[in-house]
């Protein structure tokens, strides 16, 4: 593996309000993230999880510290353009990120900008509207379309660009059940396609999907460690304001009463799954 993203020593500040406050939104954060990761990044309102994931692909600039995108750095204006090629962003609401009228048309929108041949930009367009499950969709004007299918239709016009990082900034929050569903299957999905992917969200249910798993709170990262050992850390969790995924609960909660379940579980499927395996042998 090789490095994709490395920030470093960075710190961020936004103006001063009319108080003249002068906090830090973002406190000596030092991270590496690699090629093909998938990293969930939590944390309770105004941890600086959102601040963070403009620093990507520069839509913010930090005021002390270095961003670094392979080769690339955000400060300097000149390589702007092409980490906004390698960096893509999904945001919280879908409308904000439609522009045409027809979901073929909305996806092929940033390839005109930049100019592709026709002939690829077909290829890549209908390869996007498959990779998505939206087929049959094409016509469709965007405003018919569930909150589900419209971040995907947002996640589509990412993927025609063909970045090396997909950054999903609380995508699923404005979403119900099955729409949210279907975002993650489909960012489980690009993960194991090779994509890098950077998971931004305050659900701890979501975090877990990912390998990795960073928590931050006012402004600095508090853990950076593999999904497994994070299981661990469910009174940090707690003490920061973050719900503990239910499966963990019930799991903490039956080995207290003594059912002798394993040590970790990663899924409400694997505690079921432990919980039938022990009534079979009685």
């Amino acid at each position: 593996m090789s490095t994709i993203v490395r920030l470093s020593d960075v710190w961020f500040q936004y103006q001063h309000d009319e108080q003249g406050a002068n906090q830090w939104a973002l406190c000596q954060i030092d991270l590496t993230i690699e090629k093909g990761e998938y990293i969930a990044i939590i944390g309770p309102n105004g941890s600086g999880k959102s601040t963070l994931a403009r620093m990507f692909n520069g839509l913010l600039v930090p005021t002390k510290g270095t961003v670094q995108i392979a080769d690339y750095f955000t400060h300097d204006e000149n390589d702007l353009w092409e980490i906004r090629r390698m960096v893509g962003m999904v945001f919280q609401n879908p409308d904000n990120q439609i522009v045409s009228t027809t979901v073929r048309d909305d996806i092929a929108f940033g390839l005109e900008n930049l100019g592709i041949p026709r002939r690829e930009m077909i290829r890549r367009i209908d390869q996007a509207i498959e990779v998505v499950g939206l087929t049959g969709l094409e016509e469709q004007a965007p405003h018919y379309l569930s909150g589900g299918q419209k971040q995907r239709l947002c996640i589509a016009g990412i993927l025609v660009m063909q970045p090396k990082v997909i950054l999903f900034d609380e995508a699923t929050s404005m979403l119900d059940p099955q729409g949210r569903k279907d975002v993650l299957q489909l960012i489980d999905q690009l993960h194991r396609q090779g994509k890098t992917v950077i998971h931004i969200t305050h659900a701890a249910e979501e975090a877990f999907l990912a390998k990795r798993i960073i928590v931050m709170n006012q402004g600095k990262i508090e853990l950076d460690l593999p999904r497994d050992e994070l299981y661990r850390q469910a009174e940090c969790l707690q003490k920061w304001g973050l719900e503990v995924p239910l499966p963990v609960q019930l799991h903490r909660r039956l080995r207290e009463l003594g059912v002798p379940l394993t040590d970790l579980i990663h899924s409400e499927e694997e505690l079921v799954s432990q919980l039938c395996r022990l009534l079979s042998k009685n």
